[in-house]
C-alpha cells in the first residue's frame, strides 16, 4: 500500500487505497491506511457505469466487509462485473464461514457461477474443520452468467 496511484496497464488501475465495507481508516500488521466501500473508489476512478472485465481482490479478510457491502447497498453494481477473482479467508469461527457461505449462495442467485476454488497453496496456516483439513484461504472465482457467450 506503500505505492502511488498509477496504471499498471492500459485499463487495470492500481490506488493505494483499501477495500472494505464503510470508508475509515485502519490498521493491519502494522501499516495504517485507508478502506473505502466498492462504490466509492468506482466514482473515484469514475468507472461506476462501466463493465468490469475482472475485478481481482485479496484484501486479507475484508472480503466479507466488501460482500457485506456490495450485497446490501450497491446489489447493482456486480450486474457490470464480468468476473470476480478474490483470496476468501473462511476462518474457524463458524459465523465468519456461515456469512461466507450465505454471500456465496446470494452470489448465485445473481446469476454468477462458482467456476474455480482451489486452496492458495503459499498460505502456512491450515486447521480443521471436523476431520477436513482447510486452509486457511483460498482463492475463488466467479464468472457473471450475463455476459457468457453461448
Amino acid at each position: 500500500m506503500n505505492k502511488p496511484a498509477h496504471l499498471r496497464g492500459k485499463n487495470v488501475h492500481f490506488l493505494p487505497l483499501g477495500l472494505g465495507g464503510s470508508a475509515r481508516n485502519v490498521t493491519f500488521d502494522g501499516s495504517h491506511f485507508q478502506v473505502f466501500p466498492y462504490k466509492n473508489i468506482l466514482d473515484r476512478i469514475e468507472k461506476t457505469d462501466r463493465v468490469i472485465d475482472y475485478l481481482k481482490m485479496d484484501i486479507e479478510g475484508f472480503e466479507l466487509e466488501f460482500l457485506d457491502n456490495v450485497l446490501n447497498d450497491d446489489v447493482e453494481l456486480l450486474s457490470n462485473i464480468k468476473q470476480i477473482g478474490m483470496e476468501v479467508h473462511p476462518d474457524r469461527r463458524a459465523s465468519r464461514r456461515d456469512r461466507l457461505w450465505r454471500h456465496m449462495h446470494r452470489l448465485r442467485e445473481l446469476q454468477f457461477s462458482l467456476v474455480s476454488s482451489e486452496p492458495n497453496l503459499l498460505a502456512l496456516n491450515k486447521f480443521y474443520y471436523g476431520e477436513k483439513e482447510a486452509s486457511c484461504c483460498y482463492e475463488v472465482l466467479w464468472i457473471n452468467n450475463k455476459f457468457k457467450t453461448k
